[in-house]
């Protein structure tokens, strides 16, 4: 539903993209209820600008930038960084790894022991590409990461390992080490979860096996296939508490969103499917975040997007998985074009009832969720976009994509753009593909 509503205090501040600010913002104006179709005095998203250049998106409200790590990006090279997990204290940062004079794929550790300023103690690199999107996470007691990689890059790279899904052994944060590799036709995005006593590992892969145990028998662990799953694009294993139960959503892309009942992975019992309304030939069942909230299971799933419409991500009851109720839809202010990725939304997260997503060149944008009356008509708590000039200038050749464009369709060559989101004992971590990693501290409370 479009609606009007009187801009606030807080609106002309900062939104997204490319406002320069004069003085201090005001951190303790109350939020504006920003949903598709309001009125603006500006363009948050599309201002006259280079959009390549670091230096002009120093923008931010409702958070504080804590810490940056540029990874292994600098002058002429892309930090990659695209994906990001915390476990057991560690968070983990997968590095894309595309092109043949840019960064190598893999992924850096980072210690938590304070938060606000991660400590890196280890990294594993090799010049392979990582999958596409959430194609890292760690096991829960942060002892193993799963890397998936993919054949070939439609930027025209080839992975020289060939593709599949790595199994790293990063007991010694100091010193990874690859212990296993399956082969695959090429792996998207992985999860893993623990199930009883078991590490389960599901991969985005082509074949017919994509359902693993992690076995940790033996000198060195591997993976052992248990079975196979229906397609998806990006997953989320989350231990369910209405239902005393580990259920897996899986986001299928150009299909619905489809849950699972996991306890038992290798013989998943399907609860219930979602797909978007009035779908027609647009939109993208992409990534999902899911929290109990007053009660109720709300879940969020974002669409990732290229065309010619605004990209958005839909508010949904699922408490009765057999009756999903879609409570709103958002999409940015002005509804401005996805225009190429550009400015569409990715990967989010969900934590305490605060909605996290990252948004491309619109940097990452956090909304209210806590209370029932916001499920329809969200609060905008904060936005920030990545900023900081690591020497990396994009162009036809130096840069973790290689082209400007990919596939003829896909521009990511613009600085920022946010792929992921992450939380961690009171910070905000943002994987910016170019300039790297960033903390956040949130003003907001």
């Amino acid at each position: 539903m479009h609606r009007r509503v009187a801009l606030l205090a807080v609106l002309p501040l900062v939104l997204a993209g490319c406002v320069q600010t004069d003085g201090a913002l005001d951190q303790t104006a109350p939020p504006g209820n920003l949903t598709q179709g309001i009125e603006l005095p500006f363009d948050p998203l599309m201002l006259d600008h280079d959009h390549g250049d670091a230096s002009l998106h120093e923008v931010s409200f409702g958070f504080q930038q804590l810490a940056h790590h540029p990874l292994g990006g600098g002058p002429g090279v892309s930090s990659g960084a695209h994906v990001l997990d915390v476990k057991a204290g560690y968070l983990f940062v997968g590095a894309y790894g595309e092109s043949t004079v840019g960064t190598k794929g893999g992924f850096y550790v980072y210690d938590l022991k304070n938060p606000e300023e991660p400590a890196l103690v280890g990294k594993y690199l090799f010049p392979g590409s990582l999958g596409g999107d959430r194609s890292l996470e760690a096991t829960a007691d942060g002892n193993y990461v799963i890397l998936g990689t993919e054949a070939l890059t439609c930027a025209g790279h080839v992975n020289p390992f060939g593709p599949g899904i790595h199994l790293v052994d990063v007991s010694d944060k100091a010193n990874p080490r690859l212990v296993f590799f399956y082969p695959t036709s090429g792996t998207h995005a992985v999860a893993t979860h623990r199930i009883g006593d078991k590490d389960i590992v599901y991969a985005v892969s082509g074949g017919t096996e994509n359902l693993f145990q992690i076995d940790r028998v033996g000198p060195l662990a591997k993976l052992t296939p248990i079975g196979e799953l229906g397609f998806g694009h990006d997953l989320l294993f989350q231990d369910d508490p209405l239902l005393n139960t580990t259920v897996l959503y899986a986001a299928d892309g150009g299909g619905p969103l489809n849950i699972y009942d996991v306890a038992d992975p290798a013989n998943p019992v399907k609860l219930g499917t979602w797909n978007i309304p009035d779908r027609g030939d647009r939109y993208y069942v992409h990534t999902v975040a899911a929290e109990i909230i007053e009660g109720r299971r709300i879940v969020v799933v974002s669409s990732e997007d290229w065309l010619d419409y605004a990209s958005p991500f839909w508010i949904l009851d699922a408490t009765n998985f057999e009756v999903i109720e879609t409570l709103s839809m958002w999409t940015n202010p002005g509804n401005v074009s996805a225009d190429g990725l550009r400015f569409s939304l990715h990967n989010p997260r969900l934590e305490g009832g605060i909605l996290h997503i990252a948004h491309y060149h619109g940097g990452v944008w956090s909304f209210d969720l806590r209370k029932p009356e916001y499920w329809s008509n969200l609060p905008v708590l904060g936005v920030h976009l990545p900023h900081e000039d690591t020497g990396y200038v994009p162009g036809p050749t130096e840069t973790s994509v290689v082209s400007n464009t990919l596939c003829g369709a896909f521009n990511l060559a613009d600085v920022p753009l946010a792929f992921d989101v992450e939380t961690g004992d009171g910070v905000l971590y943002v994987a910016d593909i170019h300039t790297g990693l960033y903390t956040l501290k949130a003003s907001f409370t």
